[in-house]
């Protein structure tokens, strides 16, 4: 398309310089670089209809093809799928298996009723007065002001739980080498025991 725009400001460039000559002579050259212009023309649809048309159909969803390059990426560390940090609490499978299980227990809330509405990155998250007792099995107790939030999870597109319980449940597991850190990356390598906690198998074989 450059190269038609440099062609019609040439064109304008030479008539204006043949203002002054013969009338004939221009009405000739004029003629004649129209139908050059107007196979130029068809030549740059064609190229445009092959070429360009594709280029702007990626370029209208370049968030939807980043998506997808990065679930690639994700699917090919299955590692990085199934556990690892996010800030300063869990990611991963495991994370997002934790959530589910302290929301069918109870154990915390939306603060709004119509969060899963929300457009936002983080959903703010109440402890409930189970939630309270339950979380002390990860040590210092939590108070129901303690700020969490749900944190949508990268590979999962599902939550998990971040804030200060987040931070709380990632440092008990670090300290009790129930998962362990891997040098210069985000992935964590995770034991049977911390699966069975994060699933909540462990607290639920306690009960019975």
């Amino acid at each position: 398309m450059c190269k038609f725009f440099f062609f019609i400001l040439c064109l304008l460039i030479k008539i204006r310089s043949m203002t002054f000559e013969d009338p004939d002579r221009i009405s000739t050259s004029i003629s004649g670089n129209l139908e050059k212009l107007k196979e130029d023309i068809r030549i740059e649809h064609k190229l445009y209809k092959k070429r360009k048309i594709p280029d702007m159909i990626t370029h209208e969803l370049p968030s939807s093809i980043e998506n997808k390059k990065n679930l690639k990426k994700h699917k090919r560390s299955e590692d990085f799928c199934i556990c690892r940090s996010c800030y300063h609490h869990l990611g991963g499978i495991y994370a997002v298996d934790f959530f589910s299980y302290l929301l069918q227990k109870n154990y915390i809330k939306f603060s709004n009723a119509q969060a899963f509405l929300h457009p936002l990155h983080r959903l703010p998250l109440s402890i409930t007065k189970e939630g309270i007792s339950f979380f002390r099995f990860f040590g210092q107790a939590l108070d129901a002001s303690c700020f969490s939030y749900a944190c949508l999870d990268v590979s999962e597109k599902k939550p998990h739980l971040g804030g200060e319980s987040g931070k709380r449940v990632l440092t008990y597991l670090l300290e009790n080498q129930l998962i362990y850190k891997n040098e210069n990356s985000r992935i964590l390598t995770i034991t049977d025991d911390a699966k069975a906690i994060l699933t909540g198998q462990f607290f639920e074989n306690s009960l019975s």
